[in-house]
């Protein structure tokens, strides 16, 4: 199994990963992110992805997640292949 250390906004519509951690310049989003359910390690399914718009949307064991454009830049993600 590879892993690409990438974005989420440069993955493919049904592309698995996983939350690696949080960029520290995004930090207030954290909590926001942990209420989610998106800890480090949480694997998930990239369900919407539109070119600037938002919310972008992720299935997490089985939920659908909708994210803001801080939240999905706050993540640092690993696309599994």
């Amino acid at each position: 199994m590879n892993t690409i250390t990438t974005y989420l906004t440069e993955m493919a519509v049904t592309a698995r990963g996983y939350i690696v951690g949080y960029d520290r310049a995004y930090s207030g989003y954290i909590g926001k992110l942990l209420s989610k359910g998106l800890a480090p390690g949480t694997k998930f399914i990239l369900i919407r992805q539109a070119c600037s718009e938002f919310p972008l949307q992720l299935e997490v064991e089985g939920n659908l997640i909708s994210l803001s454009k801080p939240e999905v830049d706050a993540l640092c993600v690993e696309e599994v292949d």
